[in-house]
C-alpha cells in the first residue's frame, strides 16, 4: 500500500507541473534539488523517501495542496500511475 501511494504521489507530481507547463528544472531548482535528483524522483528510479519539509515545498512549487498531494489514491490513478513512463497518454 506504501508504495502504492508513493507511486501515485510521484505520478500527481508529473501530472501537475505538466499541466503547470513547468519543466522539471523549475520545480527541481525551486525546491533545491538538482534536476537529475527530481528526474530520477519523478520517473521512480530513486527511492522516493521524502521529507515533509520536502512534500511542502514540491506542494507549493506545483501549487497543489499537501492533502490533495498525499491523500488516499483513486482507483483510477492507481491504474494510470502504473503504465510505464513510455506508454502514458497525457490529458490536457
Amino acid at each position: 500500500m506504501l508504495e502504492d501511494l508513493k507511486r501515485v504521489i510521484r505520478w500527481r507530481m508529473k501530472q501537475r507541473r505538466l499541466k503547470l507547463g513547468l519543466r522539471q528544472e523549475d520545480v527541481a531548482t525551486a525546491t533545491g534539488l538538482s534536476q537529475k535528483h527530481y528526474q530520477m524522483y519523478e520517473a521512480g528510479y530513486v527511492k522516493f523517501n521524502p521529507t515533509l519539509e520536502t512534500l511542502v515545498k514540491f506542494s507549493a512549487v506545483l501549487s497543489i495542496s499537501l492533502e490533495e498531494l498525499v491523500r488516499k489514491p483513486t482507483d483510477e490513478e492507481l491504474e494510470a500511475s502504473k503504465i510505464p513512463v513510455n506508454k502514458r497518454v497525457f490529458k490536457k
